[in-house]
């Protein structure tokens, strides 16, 4: 009996793990062999596992140049381990998966489930692991810095890339600065990519080393791309995850500057809130969103933006008159809409019809 006759008699299971499993057949060997006979053809084409196992044999980097996906998810589990392989080699990889569009992805959910754990696969490589690097390294202050660097071009590709799924792994992943951070949730704002914000402000809350500095600077960034994209919902989501101790100084004039009435009545909503008064209390930063307020309403005066006007005038303590002024010089001496609300507003305020004191204490 022949040797290709003998392989013919063997059990399926038994041919298929000679094959594709012994790591003694390239992809050519075993498309020679599936040529050889009928019954070994069957036996190794059958499933779309089995398809996928051949397509494995063809290397990682084939897989996924061509999106063969569930072969990629079997040949990123045969890539070299910590000592053969390099953390930019780990790097070089995750770029060719986020490469890949995002259109597809979002089209076939298991693609996108084998596209995920391929990603997540290389992401828990032992080669991008701190202690891992810290082998190579003869300084452990090095650490921070290496870390650091390996993951910078990975959100920066994600972002390039447009992959919601790549930002939420990566935000959610230890060892990820303030810096990225701010650029996945910027970048989420700006696409309305709310769980990938939610992801990514959890992570900031958690990160215990952010300083006020930091973590002004990342929900700022945050509600300035919500603002410029013109997404209240995401604006509303990134104000619930500031902290009490950090000030939002800036969000509320560019919303005016903008235009953005959504936007604007989300972030004055957010500033009464701050600015209520607690057992006679005055907020730690009121004075700082009061005049905040005040230059927000100044900007949609000069614009002649009714409907901002309204909305900003809702701020309680708010100075009318310095809005009133800048009105009047933009129109030339003429009577607006806008100045008449002003003027009815200070009218109210001075019948004491209009609140101008800060906010009740709530009960």
């Amino acid at each position: 009996m022949s040797d290709i006759a003998s392989l013919a008699m063997l059990p399926a299971e038994c041919l298929q793990y000679i094959s594709f499993q012994l790591g003694l057949l390239s992809a050519a060997d075993v498309r020679a062999l599936k040529l050889s006979c009928r019954a070994i053809n069957a036996r190794l084409t059958g499933s779309s596992y089995v398809q996928a196992l051949h397509y494995a044999l063809m290397g990682f980097e084939w897989t996924v140049t061509h999106a063969y996906w569930k072969a990629a998810r079997i040949a990123v589990a045969r890539l070299p381990a910590m000592n053969d392989m390099y953390d930019g080699d780990v790097v070089g990889l995750l770029a060719r998966v986020l490469a890949y569009p995002a259109a597809p992805l979002v089209a076939d959910p298991e693609m996108a489930a084998e596209w995920r754990a391929v990603f997540d696969t290389l992401w828990a490589h032992p080669a991008l692991a701190p202690d891992s690097v810290q082998l190579t390294r003869d300084e452990a202050g090095d650490l921070a810095d290496v870390a650091d660097n390996l993951r910078r071009p990975l959100h920066d590709l994600a972002a390039l890339y447009d992959h919601p799924e790549a930002l939420a792994v990566i935000s959610s992943r230890p060892y990820v600065d303030y810096r990225a951070i701010a650029t996945i949730m910027d970048y989420a704002a700006w696409r309305g990519l709310d769980e990938v914000i939610r992801v990514a402000a959890e992570c900031a809350a958690a990160n215990h080393n952010l300083g006020i500095g930091d973590a002004q600077d990342i929900f700022i960034a945050a509600l300035s791309a919500a603002i410029r994209s013109n997404r209240a919902a995401s604006a509303s989501l990134i104000l619930s995850y500031v902290p009490d101790d950090v000030p939002l100084i800036g969000p509320l004039e560019e919303a005016a500057f903008e235009g953005r009435l959504e936007v604007a009545a989300v972030i004055v909503d957010y500033y009464i809130s701050e600015m209520c008064w607690v057992g006679g209390v005055q907020p730690r930063h009121f004075h700082d969103y009061l005049a905040e307020a005040v230059t927000a309403l100044c900007v949609a005066a000069e614009e002649d933006n009714y409907g901002m006007v309204e909305i900003l005038l809702r701020i309680p303590g708010v100075d009318r008159l310095e809005a009133l002024k800048a009105a009047y010089i933009a129109s030339g001496g003429a009577v607006t809409d806008v100045i008449t609300l002003l003027l009815d507003t200070i009218a109210g305020l001075e019948a004491g019809q209009l609140p101008s004191s800060p906010p009740p204490s709530p009960q």
